[in-house]
């Protein structure tokens, strides 16, 4: 591995943080004034106004949305019709503007078994409701440090409730200060806000040095950035882990924006990119009662081609076969990114303490710690969400 293909360890600076835009592009914009004129485009009709802005609507997607009470719940919004009852090359009868005045319009649509009356604010909720989910992703390395909420705040005022999860959703992690530190608040905190995701191994998992451990976490020894539950093909997409005690000396957390890695990865190497993308391998993990395992790639994205989940356990990992096709492009992959976890200039370091909760996003933020000595008590409890339940209310209509 040369410097030209992948930064060597601990051999750049950090860079500043990056915006990236994810979610649905924004293509049509509904104007408030009245178009002036609505005239028939090939399966579709254009919607003409004076300024020369157009918008083509599909007669199958005007069909398969209108907003009348016999094609739709309307309490509910949810669909009654089903638009494979209606012919592949269905055409509308008229389409004409409905204007009232120089801001209330509607388009009046007639097909040969229906008609439907679209305003302008139905058409403006249809395409509002077609971009949901477009946030923003600022991505980060050492630099970054998580913002942080006060817990009794985040509890009792909805306001910064809210800057915390747009934070988080934004972010990837974010802390929560002053948590009391009675076990079982973590639990309390986020079944708050949205279901607790129970996983294989419990609904709160203690982490503290135990002698009959199935993971490194229940050890001493240093844990290397890590998403939990790699060994399962739908992991938690959102972690609380809240510190109880930490009287050690060392034990320091780190966090990785995983995102960020294989982002940097595919523009460096876009061909491993592709190998760790398409080829999967095995992840397990297991107790004495409890047996966990999936073949999934490291690396997935979603139809707009960001990366949406970066899965990375070096503990987890299980081997590939020695044959496989793909096997030495897979470890030239997979030994820069592994170079590239490790990094210095990739992770955040702090000391949670006793009362701290940290929030992650499961598929994007890698987390670990340090070594710690084992002669003082620390204890922490971590509980699961999923990062839809976070994303949905902040992008819920008014």
């Amino acid at each position: 591995m040369t410097n030209e293909t992948y930064p060597a360890a601990g051999s750049t600076p950090a860079a500043p943080t990056r915006s990236l835009v994810h979610g649905p592009p924004i293509i049509t914009q509904v104007p408030h004034s009245p178009p002036t004129v609505a005239k028939p485009d090939g399966a579709a009709v254009r919607l003409e106004w004076p300024d020369g802005s157009t918008v083509r609507l599909p007669y199958l997607w005007l069909r398969d949305h209108c907003p009348c009470s016999e094609c739709q719940v309307i309490e509910i919004g949810e669909h009654r019709v089903i638009i494979g009852n209606q012919p592949e090359d269905l055409a509308a009868n008229t389409a004409t503007i409905v204007e009232s005045d120089s801001t209330t319009w509607a388009l009046d649509v007639t097909w040969p078994d229906h008609a439907s009356t679209f305003s302008c604010t139905d058409l403006q909720r249809l395409v509002a409701s077609s971009q949901r989910g477009q946030r923003r992703v600022t991505t980060w390395s050492s630099d970054f440090a998580p913002d942080r909420f006060d817990h009794d705040a985040v509890i009792t005022d909805q306001a910064t409730a809210k800057n915390m999860w747009e934070a988080f959703a934004e972010f990837g992690a974010v802390v929560v200060t002053g948590t009391p530190t009675e076990p079982g608040t973590v639990e309390e905190f986020i079944s708050r806000f949205m279901p607790v995701r129970e996983m294989p191994f419990g609904r709160v998992h203690d982490v503290a040095v135990n002698t009959r451990a199935y993971n490194v976490a229940h050890t001493a020894e240093a844990l290397p950035p890590h998403n939990d539950f790699a060994s399962m093909s739908w992991p938690a997409s959102g972690q609380a882990l809240h510190m109880l005690t930490n009287e050690t000396d060392g034990g320091d957390s780190i966090i990785v924006d995983g995102w960020r890695l294989a982002e940097e990865f595919r523009a460096a190497q876009p061909e491993s990119f592709e190998v760790l993308s398409r080829v999967p391998v095995g992840f397990r993990m297991f107790s004495d009662t409890v047996e966990t395992w999936t073949r999934q790639p490291l690396i997935r994205c979603d139809s707009e081609g960001n990366v949406s989940h970066f899965r990375y356990s070096n503990q987890l990992i299980q081997p590939l076969d020695p044959q496989h096709p793909d096997l030495d492009s897979f470890y030239k992959g997979y030994h820069a990114i592994c170079r590239a976890v490790v990094d210095p200039t990739n992770q955040v370091r702090f000391r949670l303490e006793a009362g701290h909760m940290l929030l992650v996003h499961g598929h994007r933020v890698l987390h670990g710690r340090t070594a710690f000595s084992s002669g003082g008590a620390r204890h922490l409890q971590d509980t699961y969400f999923d990062f839809d339940d976070v994303l949905a209310p902040l992008t819920r209509p008014d």
